[in-house]
């Protein structure tokens, strides 16, 4: 085919446009397919950072309520048992009663140090007491070793108290102010739940703010009332210490020591009575209203008690950091207001030690994970960094490894996308055998008819001329045995012409239907090859043929197609090396592994490498055939090559030689 027709350009057009559609919906399933596991493994990461996130609020919300709950006068070394809840803070009349603080002897773990502060400055320590302090309770001697460690914590803290705040109280108060509106911010957010991964960033800070709200119920201090209930009943047992400490009076110098650790043990248990009492007092709202219906008022930010008309306020515990950026220091502290003196306690935490106890618990969710102290305010950070924040204390979770796409096998959407392939692919594979078969039998009806009806009519031509001529008394009675011998040859030839194509036409339909024997090669070139002989010479060719000893080969054969072929290649270089010299024909034979492989060659002009790859097309005539005048329609060679593959072997033209001429091979099967 010499140029692309109509029809295969609309294919190859229609071709494109499908495989563009094909490889946009394959890029783009692929490309959502890669998304979606994407989004899951995010949604796996968020769902473990909101699970961790749960675990270290848990594991913290216990020491803050603990400490919320705990009375003021704890931040004390030593207090009397016998005051009112309002008074505590008077100095110590001589002959009373004091009783240790439970912080003195606090055992040492995430809490490094308890401290207070008044408003000129002064910082205390229930765990340091001081000199005066030991000696009103009848302590001697050095201090042990626990309370000069904490003399010695007390200083390193006052250093970086002093280092990291200006006033304080006002320090402390807005502290305190900004965790009590991130408190009350989680009251009114809906407690639905949605899939991290389409989260949006209001979600983000709902659920930061859901966090905050459930913390805030865990450990916010109760009404007024119930602490004045449990002083009420704590007021019942000053009755009995006083009388205890009359007996007591009366008693021998030996055993005012009996009766003072006596008392301190009343005094300690008292205070843990108080201490239960004051935590029953935090309980949520929701708890209590599940034991006796109650108000259902908004819960207050701090604590108020009056009693004899002096008031007492605690706020919140709110955590903050203080110290250098390099090494932080979190601490959580609180305002107490009784009566008219302020003064702001709270207590250090161990940062380091609680950031590996609060990673340790969620190891296995996320191994890699660290903690990040925040220090700028908690609305002022973007709603993805709120999804990563304790409520409990102002850090944020760190992942310390990037979210990993796990690696996509072999998934039922690619399976289709492969039988997609595969059908569409095939389609157009069939469609352009199609689409060729029909370009190569359009092209093959124009070559038969070009040629076929050159050759048809000048027999015709002849036949009707030559007949009317003999028909009207034209040709004189000496020259009428000419004009019957052209006659007869031109319809010979005619006959021919018919037979060609006839036995063409029957090669597609009796393929492998030639009647091949079992023959010696020797026995069947000798009478082919006396005939070739005899052809050639008559067309004035010499013809050698060499079988160099090969002729005892066996080979499947028909004979009658054999002579064909060979017939076929001599009268094609007779016609067209006939003006050129040497006029030599040679056949060779020789013998390979499957094939007796027949050369016939000659010392004509040979073929262009355009006419060697289109030789065996039907109807096919090189541009010679014109200029030689060389009669024929172009059905030769395929139809030479068609006999020679009915027959399980083939007809091969061989490459140009260096010397010229025209080469082709005849491959006859070898009999097993």
């Amino acid at each position: 085919m010499t140029r692309p027709g109509p029809n295969l350009i609309v294919y190859w057009a229609c071709s494109a446009a499908v495989i563009a559609a094909l490889v946009w919906m394959t890029t783009r399933a692929i490309r959502l397919e890669r998304r979606d596991a994407h989004s899951q493994a995010f949604s796996s990461r968020q769902e473990a950072i909101r699970l961790a996130l749960w675990r270290m609020d848990s594991a913290m919300t216990p020491v803050i309520a603990r400490e919320t709950a705990r009375p003021f006068f704890h931040y004390r070394s030593f207090y009397p048992t016998d005051r009112a809840f309002t008074r505590m803070l008077d100095q110590a009349a001589p002959g009373e009663v004091l009783v240790p603080s439970p912080l003195l002897d606090a055992p040492i773990g995430v809490i490094r140090l308890y401290f207070q502060v008044n408003l000129a400055g002064e910082m205390t320590s229930p765990q340091a007491p001081s000199e005066e302090a030991r000696r009103a309770t009848g302590a001697s001697g050095p201090a042990p070793t626990n309370i000069v460690a904490a003399q010695d914590q007390l200083a390193r803290f006052e250093l970086l108290w002093r280092a990291d705040r200006n006033s304080p109280l006002d320090h402390a108060g807005q502290a305190s102010a900004s965790h009590d509106e991130t408190m009350r911010a989680g009251s009114t957010v809906d407690d639905s739940r949605t899939a991290m991964s389409q989260e949006s960033p209001d979600e983000l800070t709902r659920e930061f703010d859901r966090r905050q709200e459930r913390l805030s119920l865990a450990i916010s201090p109760g009404p007024a009332t119930e602490i004045a209930a449990a002083q009420t009943a704590r007021d019942r047992e000053r009755p009995r210490a006083s009388a205890t400490r009359e007996a007591a009076a009366e008693t021998s110098p030996r055993d005012a020591a009996q009766f003072t650790a006596e008392s301190r043990a009343t005094e300690t248990n008292d205070t843990v009575r108080l201490g239960r009492d004051l935590t029953l007092a935090a309980k949520p709202p929701l708890a209590k209203d599940q034991e006796a219906e109650g108000d259902g008022g908004e819960e207050p930010s701090g604590v108020a008690v009056s009693a004899d008309h002096v008031s007492i306020v605690t706020t919140e515990l709110a955590p903050s950091w203080i110290g250098p950026d390099s090494s932080p220091q979190l601490v959580f502290t609180r305002r107490v207001t009784v009566g008219g003196e302020e003064f702001q306690q709270g207590f250090w935490l161990d940062w380091e030690l609680t950031r590996s106890w609060l990673l340790s618990g969620i190891g296995d969710l996320l191994p890699w994970a660290d903690l990040r102290p925040v220090r700028e305010p908690v609305r002022s950070r973007s709603p993805e960094a709120l999804g990563r924040t304790l409520a409990s204390i102002p850090a944020e979770v760190v992942i310390g490894q990037p979210i990993v796409t796990p690696v996509i096998g072999w998934t039922p959407l690619r399976t289709g996308l492969v039988v997609a392939w595969v059908a569409v692919l095939a389609s157009l594979a069939v469609t352009w055998r199609v689409l060729l078969a029909l370009e190569e039998l359009a092209e093959r009806r124009g070559r038969f008819a070009a040629a076929v009806s050159h050759e048809l009519r000048t027999p015709l031509t002849t036949f009707s001329l030559y007949t009317q001529m003999l028909a009207d008394g034209m040709v004189p009675p000496a020259r009428q045995r000419e004009y019957i011998e052209t006659m007869r040859s031109e319809s010979g030839r005619l006959a021919g012409i018919v037979q060609s194509v006839l036995e063409y036409a029957r090669l597609g339909r009796s393929a492998g239907a030639s009647p091949a024997t079992r023959i010696e090669l020797r026995r069947l070139l000798e009478p082919i090859v006396a005939s070739l002989a005899d052809r050639a010479r008559t067309r004035g060719f010499e013809f050698k043929a060499d079988m160099s000893g090969n002729g005892q080969a066996v080979v499947m054969a028909d004979a009658a197609g054999v002579e064909r072929i060979l017939g076929n290649l001599i009268d094609n270089a007779c016609a067209y090396a006939r003006e050129h010299e040497p006029r030599f024909i040679n056949l060779g034979v020789s013998i390979g592994r499957r094939y007796a492989a027949i050369t016939v060659t000659d010392h004509g002009p040979g073929l262009t490498p355009e006419e060697s790859s289109r030789a065996f097309e039907p109807y096919f005539r090189g541009s010679r055939t014109t200029d030689l005048g060389i009669p024929g329609i172009g059905l030769g060679l395929a139809l030479a090559r068609g006999v020679a593959r009915q027959m399980g072997g083939d007809l091969r033209c061989d490459p140009p030689r260096p010397s010229g001429g025209a080469s082709f091979t005849l491959l006859i099967p070898l009999a097993a």
